[in-house]
């Protein structure tokens, strides 16, 4: 995160000709001189009709920190900003809004506030070179080791389930499968046991299909009419 909470700087061929005018500022006062801009350039997008925010004196000692500025002149001209006398006046037809032109001012003092925060690490830097040296080396381990970490990690199933969905989706996915788990242990719980005469063993039969005859025993008494009926 940049100066101001500004996103990090574009890349030079990203950058359109107002902001490439903004980064051709002298670093030494650019983001006084930027805050100065700021100010006028809000007093005009809130203020659209009124005349006094749309001339502004280049004498002005209050904005002697602005236009002192080699480049000062050329970024109001491309904002629209034109010559009379010693004054510079934003015709009526010009509209300057926030995201065109007050977020480039911001975007341009993130940059020149990271430049800043460069020069001071370097002459700190500079002062012990062998600390330098210990400290690149540092920085180039730590890569080489959260690269490795990355790749031996890699991503986990259940991360890869979820990436895109939303947090109710989440939710619902939890929750069904939360439900599925419940039913099938229910099922298993519920099933009906097997009555005694699915457990009861088969009576045994013979290769022809016919019961066995249960042999006889000194206690099976026969009345001897018994055989001469079944004779008969």
């Amino acid at each position: 995160m940049g100066y101001y909470n500004m996103p990090p700087a574009k890349m030079a061929a990203d950058l359109n000709a107002l902001e490439k005018l903004l980064r051709t500022l002298n670093g030494e006062g650019a983001i006084e001189a930027l805050d100065l801009l700021e100010k006028i350039t809000r007093n005009v997008v809130q203020n659209p009709s009124e005349d006094k925010y749309r001339r502004v004196r280049t004498t002005n000692e209050k904005l002697a920190v602005l236009f002192c500025q080699e480049n000062c002149l050329a970024v109001m001209q491309e904002m629209g900003w034109q010559q009379d006398g010693d004054s510079l006046v934003l015709p009526m037809s010009v509209e300057l809004d926030f995201p065109k032109h007050v977020v480039k001012i911001l975007e341009a003092k993130s940059y020149y506030g990271k430049l800043k925060e460069e020069a001071k690490r370097g002459a700190k830097l500079a002062q012990d070179p062998s600390k330098a040296g210990v400290l690149h080396e540092m920085e180039i381990d730590r890569r080489e080791r959260a690269a490795a970490q990355a790749v031996s990690s890699g991503p986990k199933p259940v991360a890869q389930a979820v990436v895109g969905m939303s947090e109710e989706q989440q939710l619902q996915a939890a929750l069904r499968l939360s439900l599925q788990g419940a039913g099938a242990s229910t099922a298993a719980t519920t099933a009906p046991s097997p009555t005694p005469s699915q457990t009861s063993t088969p009576t045994p039969t013979s290769t022809d299909g016919a019961s066995q005859k249960k042999p006889d025993s000194a206690f099976d008494f026969k009345r001897r009419g018994d055989a001469e009926t079944k004779k008969k």
